[in-house]
């Protein structure tokens, strides 16, 4: 964030952003929906399924998506590459937070090359790490 916001700017920006939490458990989407609202996110979306939170996005329109890595049917990784589909979804650039229970060293080395995989092929560049 710039240098010259001030602390109430910052707040208003995170208190004026809509959030779509997309997790299968009910109970990892009711935790990360009390810290966002702890932090005064006001409008907190979810979606229970990969499937669900794409419909979401394009009905409710959030500003971003917390989304969990493993989702039956459509997991994390292919809800991203769909996302960042050009052809296929709206809003290729839409800011994703990746969630995951999984702290092992090749998950994470395999979802950062993954990350730049997609995000080249949609013809984006990945936001710094």
């Amino acid at each position: 964030m710039p240098s010259g916001w001030s602390k109430a700017d910052i707040e208003f920006r995170i208190q004026s952003r809509s959030v779509l939490v997309v997790d299968d458990n009910q109970f990892m989407r009711k935790i990360v929906r009390n810290l966002l609202m702890n932090i005064r996110v006001r409008e907190v979306y979810e979606a229970g399924a990969g499937i669900a939170g794409l419909d979401a996005i394009r009905t409710l329109g959030p500003d971003i998506v917390v989304l969990d890595w493993e989702l039956p049917l459509l997991n994390g990784a292919e809800f991203v590459r769909i996302v960042r589909s050009p052809g296929v979804f709206p809003m290729p650039d839409f800011p994703i937070i990746m969630l995951s229970a999984h702290g092992e060293r090749w998950r994470v080395l395999k979802a950062a090359t993954r990350r730049q995989r997609v995000s080249a092929q949609a013809g984006l560049r990945p936001a710094p790490a």
